[in-house]
């Protein structure tokens, strides 16, 4: 006996297309597609304008609250000058009276006013190792 020779490969069965209980609805014909022209945008000029001016607006406000801190800032600060200028100024005419108080010629004349008179001759001490004078004044 002769075997079949197959040229064709096998395949599985294939299954019975289900039937549908309702028939199906007929294809609408969909209309030919056509080239539009693209939309139309809204200039935003007035939203631009609008902002640019808030921001400048804002701006020159900020300016002038900086200007105001700082010039009230000035106005301090020319206070404290003026009362540092003042204080020196007293310094040097205390400095100046307590020279005049310390000059030779001013404490010469107030010893003369006590009736006191200079020395003839001076006499340095310097003190020795050997001498004790004791507390009382008493001679040793």
């Amino acid at each position: 006996m002769t075997v079949p020779v197959r040229t064709q490969p096998l395949r599985a069965p294939r299954p019975a297309p289900r039937r549908a209980t309702q028939p199906a609805p007929a294809r609408t014909r969909r209309p030919d597609l056509r080239v539009v022209a693209a939309p139309r945008r809204r200039p935003r000029t007035p939203a631009i304008v609008a902002v640019t001016v808030v921001l400048v607006f804002g701006s020159l406000l900020a300016s002038a609250v900086f200007h105001s801190i700082l010039v009230s800032g000035q106005v301090h600060l020319d206070d404290v000058n003026s009362s540092i200028t003042t204080e020196q100024t007293d310094l040097a005419r205390a400095k100046l009276a307590l020279a005049e108080a310390q000059s030779p010629a001013r404490i010469a004349s107030a010893a003369a006013a006590l009736g006191m008179v200079p020395a003839p001759e001076q006499h340095w001490l310097s003190p020795t190792t050997t001498t004790t004078v004791p507390v009382d004044g008493a001679a040793p």
